[in-house]
């Protein structure tokens, strides 16, 4: 199935509910331009959690799939565990069971691997955000701004060490300048 035709399933039952959700809100909600953009942002929202959430259910059943049998032929144990990612405007919960061969002594968390979540918890949208803004004013500065335009709260520290992370990855390692390099005149 393809991302369009996807799309026009779930619109096409949408259109089988719409009128039940819509007379059920008040008219001066479903009756302004105001009301029913709130509402349908609220709905995209948790509809996009909600796909989100079914992604990340699908990686870890084929993790366990793919990855439940060892090289040396022995079954992998497993240990349920989870991450929480940083996306662009919200956070989203990952299972990613690790997997461990008592016999050859290796363990393996694919869902981590396979999004690339081996040293943070960050979509790379949220990263170029991010360091766009602390690229241009102070941690504390982009923090608040992360805030206000992303609906995403961010502490300063973590801003600061995705900042200097992305940096690390995208300079030679001479050109990096780390916070403790910072003179104190």
């Amino acid at each position: 199935m393809t991302r369009d035709e996807l799309v026009d399933k779930m619109i096409a039952f949408a259109k089988t509910i719409w009128s039940q959700f819509w007379q059920a809100l008040p008219d001066e909600q479903r009756l302004r331009l105001g009301g029913m953009e709130e509402e349908i942002r609220a709905v995209s929202r948790s509809l996009e959690e909600g796909i989100w959430a079914i992604f990340a259910e699908s990686l870890d059943k084929l993790a366990i799939e793919l990855s439940g049998q060892c090289e040396c032929g022995q079954r992998r144990e497993r240990r349920s565990d989870s991450v929480e990612v940083a996306l662009l405007g919200y956070r989203v919960r990952f299972p990613c069971t690790y997997l461990y061969c008592r016999a050859c002594h290796r363990g393996t968390n694919p869902v981590r691997q396979w999004l690339g979540l081996e040293h943070g918890g960050v979509s790379l949208a949220f990263e170029r955000a991010l360091t766009d803004l602390t690229t241009r004013m102070t941690f504390g500065d982009a923090v608040d701004s992360m805030e206000e335009h992303h609906e995403q709260k961010v502490d300063r520290t973590k801003a600061e060490r995705v900042t200097y992370h992305s940096n690390r990855q995208t300079q030679p390692a001479s050109a990096v300048e780390s916070p403790s390099q910072h003179s104190k005149d």
